[in-house]
């Protein structure tokens, strides 16, 4: 029997059901994908400024996972904390500090803005966000530490060690630090100092500072900088692509 006008009519209008419910249902699903990956696996950001030179420079972007955080000694934490903060931060690692939040989107908002942060390459957002203030640094001094700056280069005795040795001793990654050379009677108190006196770190404190060591601030003038304000670690820069490479 020959199909009428009607069945076809009827057939395409299915069909086009069909197609539409698909798509949508492949949407949901790699939203969702990308909502539980930026929240909870990776997350882009891009370098602000250029504190971290030469190691990243002014627009590099990079991958941070939020698994790297620090674990307290609080009682209250459960299972679910201490697996979603598998990772282990050694010195030296690259962190993405949070800074104090002034207010605070809700899961879906950060997630969304991420998400469009990751697709534009940091370009746009689509919900402001006061709290969104941070920055990268490197982190050198851990709880119990003992930490002084002499020349700009970071002197660390770890805790329950008895001799100090350089960040570049210590470190298991191999950077570079930006100094220049100040001219002869320059007064050190103008700009950032390249020394520090001795400062024993206390639970949950560390010490986190610039590759830019002269134009930069950090904990010299921080002082020690609470865990919990830790977002992160730095993984992955994927922008430029030219310079794409393990952090």
């Amino acid at each position: 029997m020959m199909q009428t006008v009607i069945d076809y009519s009827f057939m395409l209008r299915q069909k086009r059901r069909k197609a539409f419910f698909t798509y949508l249902l492949f949407a949901v699903v790699v939203l969702s994908v990308l909502i539980l990956l930026q929240n909870f696996l990776l997350f882009s950001v891009d370098v602000a400024s250029e504190s971290m030179q030469p190691t990243l420079a002014k627009g590099d972007v990079a991958f941070v996972t939020p698994l790297a955080k620090p674990l307290t000694a609080d009682t209250d934490q459960s299972f679910v904390d201490k697996l979603f903060h598998s990772i282990s931060i050694k010195r030296g690692d690259l962190i993405l500090l949070q800074a104090e939040p002034q207010t605070k989107l809700n899961k879906f908002k950060t997630a969304t803005n991420r998400i469009v942060r990751f697709l534009t390459f940091q370009r746009l957002s689509v919900f402001s966000d006061l709290s969104d203030n941070y920055c990268v640094r490197r982190v050198l001094a851990f709880p119990g530490d003992t930490v002084y700056m002499k020349d700009f280069v970071v002197y660390v005795k770890p805790a329950g060690e008895d001799h100090f040795l350089t960040e570049y001793e210590l470190s298991a990654l191999h950077y570079d630090v930006k100094t220049e050379k100040l001219p002869d009677g320059w007064n050190n108190t103008i700009g950032f100092a390249g020394n520090m006196e001795q400062v024993v770190l206390r639970e949950n404190q560390y010490m986190f500072f610039s590759d830019d060591r002269y134009h930069c601030s950090d904990s010299r003038l921080w002082g020690s900088v609470s865990g919990n304000l830790i977002a992160g670690k730095l993984v992955l820069r994927y922008w430029p692509f030219q310079s794409v490479s393990l952090l």
